[in-house]
């Protein structure tokens, strides 16, 4: 440009606003007859309010009196509500305190019971002491009851036991040989001799052995106490039952014959003939065994009559 003047398409300064024009002052300009008018509505209720405030008989005041009247009762109910909730919480109070009381009443009934149940109890403790007492004293005099009854059964079993024993003495069978008689005494001949065995007592025997011997000497001969030294008699008397006097018959014959010079000693006495025994036998009463052991001297065996002499003649008990 020639004037210098900037055209859009240049690089330039920036572009200036135009001047605004001075701000003018704002004019209110209305009208104030509608707030007159408010005003004067406002003080002609208020006036009419007052008004009808002092008339008895408008809405207003009937309105007023009823609103007044509502308040009363209101307050009233109030009153009342606060009395009642003050006796509701006195009644409360009271209520716990005659619960408080009963508790204590109950928890003296409780202590009142519990002491009687222990009055009960130390007088069942008295009575079962007493018991007890009374069983102690009672179990010592039957201590003694029965040590004076074991004394006494203790003599009545010493009794019983002696007369038993006496009772069994006097009963227990008893052998005795009897009725001795020499059927033989020739030259040549076994010497021969009868004999029986009787039971003295009440009590039966049965035979379990019997061993007979002779012999001719000047004295009598030591007794063979050894009974195998005997000579077996006949097994026919084994087993035999004897009861009291009823007599059992035997013959002992010897196993060789009497030779001469034994006859002649014999009839000069110079010799004598012994008969010598031994018994055992059971006694069926008391199951216990017993013997019977003999010796005895014949003189005079050739003659009818013999003459005897017992060496031995004994009964006894078997000690096994």
């Amino acid at each position: 440009m020639s004037n210098g003047t900037p055209t859009p398409n240049q690089g330039s300064s920036p572009q200036q606003n135009p001047p605004q024009p001075a701000p003018q002052p704002i004019r209110l300009d209305y009208d104030t007859t509608p707030l007159i008018n408010l005003a004067n509505a406002i003080n002609q209720q208020t006036n009419n309010q007052q008004v009808a405030n002092n008339d008895p008989d408008s809405p207003a005041r009937k309105q007023a009196e009823a609103q007044e009247q509502g308040n009363r009762i209101a307050r009233r109910s109030l009153y009342i509500n606060a009395i009642i909730g003050g006796i509701a919480i006195v009644a409360l109070w009271l209520s716990g305190q005659a619960l408080r009381e009963t508790a204590k009443a109950s928890k003296a009934a409780e202590i009142a019971d519990s002491l009687t149940r222990v009055a009960l109890l130390r007088d069942s403790v008295r009575n079962i002491q007493s018991s007890i007492d009374d069983s102690i004293k009672f179990i010592k005099r039957f201590e003694l009851d029965r040590k004076s009854a074991d004394g006494q059964i203790s003599t009545m079993k010493g009794t019983l036991a002696e007369t038993k024993k006496q009772f069994e003495a006097t009963n227990e069978p008893y052998v005795q040989i009897g009725n001795i008689a020499v059927r033989s005494f020739n030259i040549n001949s076994p010497i021969s001799i009868s004999y029986t065995l009787t039971n003295l007592n009440n009590y039966p025997l049965k035979i379990l052995e019997l061993r007979v011997t002779t012999t001719t000497r000047p004295t009598h001969p030591d007794y063979v106490e050894d009974r195998k030294g005997l000579i077996p008699q006949d097994l026919q008397a084994i087993n035999q039952y004897i009861i009291k006097e009823t007599p059992d018959s035997f013959t002992y014959v010897e196993p060789i014959p009497l030779t001469g010079s034994r006859f002649i000693n014999v009839l000069r006495k110079e010799y004598f003939l012994f008969l010598s025994g031994y018994v055992e036998y059971e006694n069926l009463v008391t199951k216990t065994n017993r013997f019977y052991k003999f010796q005895i001297k014949i003189e005079d065996p050739a003659e009818r009559r013999t003459k005897l002499f017992y060496y031995i003649n004994e009964n006894g008990d078997i000690r096994k």
